[in-house]
């Protein structure tokens, strides 16, 4: 079963996790008064094209691989 999603901290393939977050776009402008996401050196560079973001269907289906894998019953959205 193949991930798609850049996975990073301390995220191991057999533990159960409840919640997954995830970032629809990397072009986010960190502006919004209610963002509580670090501005300095924040890790989620935008690429150069929105193209060269994950698509859609690859994001989906990735989310739906990850909740299988992991039992995961929430998200949260963020980025736009």
């Amino acid at each position: 079963m193949a991930i798609h999603a850049k996975i990073s901290g301390n995220y191991s393939e057999s533990r159960q996790y409840s919640t997954v977050v995830v970032n629809i776009t990397n072009h986010c402008n960190l502006n919004c008064r209610h963002c509580f996401v670090f501005r300095e050196g924040n890790p989620n560079e935008a690429p150069v094209s929105i193209k060269d973001e994950m698509a859609d269907d690859v994001m989906l289906d990735t989310i739906r691989r990850l909740r299988d894998r992991h039992k995961i019953n929430s998200a949260l959205w963020m980025g736009g």
